[in-house]
């Protein structure tokens, strides 16, 4: 039943539907890694599915090779190729307006800034919250947290369990392992530089570094200023960073302490339902509360068709 405070739900609902790709546009782009995530186009729907199957390649095909005239070609199964699988993780948002506050802020106008604060709110929450679970490991609230670098990228199974259904550990997961080096010291170029080349392999070459703000000053001390080269889309949207061999690196709070984190964004995928993403509800009100709730929900996970492709340098310190 409509508010007669402040007219119908309409109004609300009409504005926030117009608002939602601004709101999911602002949080995409307010943090270093999910600024690299959309501008990389690694944001990607997926309709439906009880999980999220990821395919991916793991040895070169078998059936190949030379011959002459008439020899025989080899038909052996095909092989080197698996799936790994994801489960779907559930993220939401929700801001609230009393009954009261709506009635004070009477108008068109004053109830849209009403609105407008609000939604703005939840955009600094959301863009921290994500940007903090994407660098973490999904073991986050108990596990409900969507993946990040943390599990992604690691040379062994997170503690939750095998990352895609996968047992790192195992001799026959080694590809599925990413390559991990432990400074235990300072940082240096030359350690950056094996690592860089260890996860590289012809043209396909890390495309993001993500490290902390002391790690980072670090590298900047460690280059000459003439060598000081910036990737000039990262600083157009307000983000300070440093090239590395061709590659930008950035830094973000929500690194963990003592990481570098090289990432071949090509084999990053953000995927969500299709539907629910940044989806608003309509306006409620509980039977016993004179307040009114929209919750903004994303099903959604953050997954890996190819974790060899990533390295991280830990416990490096300037």
């Amino acid at each position: 039943m409509p508010n007669a405070t402040y007219g119908t739900d309409g109004l609300l609902a009409t504005t926030l539907k117009h608002y939602i790709p601004t709101l999911a546009d602002n949080v995409f782009t307010s943090k270093p890694l999910l600024w690299v995530l959309k501008n990389a186009a690694r944001i990607q729907n997926q309709e439906g599915g009880e999980k999220i199957v990821q395919p991916l390649v793991y040895g070169l095909a078998t059936n190949k090779g030379s011959y002459s005239g008439a020899d025989p070609f080899t038909t052996n199964p095909n092989s080197g190729i698996s799936a790994v699988e994801f489960p779907w993780k559930q993220y939401y948002g929700l801001f609230s307006m009393e009954g009261i506050e709506m009635a004070k802020n009477r108008g068109r106008s004053a109830l849209l800034s009403l609105l407008d604060a609000r939604l703005q709110q939840l955009e600094l929450t959301m863009s921290e919250e994500l940007e903090i679970m994407f660098f973490g490991d999904g073991s986050g609230n108990a596990g409900k947290d969507m993946y990040g670098l943390e599990c992604i990228i690691d040379a062994s199974d997170p503690s939750w369990g095998d990352f895609g259904g996968i047992d790192r550990t195992a001799a026959s997961g080694a590809y599925w392992r990413s390559t991990e080096t432990g400074m235990g010291g300072a940082l240096t170029v030359a350690a950056m530089v094996t690592l860089y080349n260890t996860i590289s392999e012809g043209n396909d070459h890390p495309t993001n570094i993500f490290t902390t703000a002391t790690l980072h000053a670090k590298y900047e001390s460690l280059i000459q200023a003439n060598q000081r080269f910036e990737d000039p889309k990262m600083a157009d949207a307000g983000f300070q960073n440093l090239m590395f061999k061709g590659t930008p690196m950035a830094y973000s709070a929500n690194c963990t302490a003592t990481y570098m984190y090289f990432v071949n964004m090509k084999y990053i995928w953000l995927k969500y339902l299709s539907g629910v993403w940044f989806k608003p509800s309509e306006m409620r009100a509980p039977t016993n509360q004179d307040v009114w709730y929209k919750h903004i929900l994303c099903y959604a996970n953050l997954i890996a068709s190819n974790c060899k492709r990533h390295g991280k340098l830990t416990g490096a310190t300037a």
